[in-house]
C-alpha cells in the first residue's frame, strides 16, 4: 500500500501542478483578452457615432470592457510573484 502511494506522489508533485494550472491560467487570460478586444471591435463598427443609440453596440462595449477586465486578471493570477523581503 505504501509502494502505491509512493509512486503516485511522484508522478504528481506539487510543482508540476502548479506549473500546469500556471499555463492554463495565463492560456484562458489571453483568450479572454483576445474575445474582448474583438468585442470592443465589433462595437466600433456597429456603432456610428461615439456612443451606438442600440442596445446591441452597447452590450459589445459593456462585454468587451468586462472581458478584458477578467482576462487581465487571470492573467495577472498566472504570473508567479516572488515574496518581497525588506532588509
Amino acid at each position: 500500500m505504501t509502494k502505491v502511494k509512493q509512486g503516485l506522489s511522484v508522478l504528481t508533485t506539487k510543482g508540476s501542478i502548479e506549473k500546469h494550472l500556471r499555463k492554463v491560467m495565463l492560456l484562458i487570460g489571453l483568450v479572454l483578452l483576445l474575445s474582448g478586444v474583438i468585442s470592443e471591435a465589433m462595437y466600433i463598427t456597429t456603432s456610428r457615432v461615439a456612443y451606438g443609440d442600440t442596445v446591441v453596440s452597447s452590450a459589445y462595449l459593456t462585454l468587451g470592457i468586462l472581458l478584458i477586465l477578467v482576462g487581465f486578471l487571470f492573467t495577472l493570477s498566472s504570473v508567479k510573484i516572488p515574496k518581497i523581503r525588506f532588509p
